[in-house]
């Protein structure tokens, strides 16, 4: 993702959160990251439009927010059955 994506992103979450402004926006942005990585990382050499796929995106903001409070294992578990499904599209 460009750093403009990740940014629109970050400002949905922290919006959706309603996170204080003085917790810093590098933090989600490395979140964001994050999720981007191990969603592209469903299958090999994938690469999510999160801007058009709206399924992955809304992944990737849940995994913003499982990181955010420290449950990334969390995530994974819950979400074990739509990232299934997301990697199936994409097969």
């Amino acid at each position: 993702m460009t750093p403009e994506q990740i940014a629109a992103i970050v400002l949905e979450v922290r919006a959706e959160m309603q996170i204080s402004p003085s917790i810093s926006t590098n933090v989600f942005a490395q979140y964001a990251k994050e999720g981007e990585a191990t969603l592209n990382n469903l299958v090999e050499s994938l690469n999510i439009n999160f801007d058009t796929d709206f399924q992955a995106r809304a992944l990737l903001k849940d995994f913003i927010r499982y990181a955010y409070y420290g449950e990334k294992a969390e995530f994974k578990t819950r979400y074990k059955g739509d990232l299934y499904e997301t990697q199936i599209r994409y097969i």
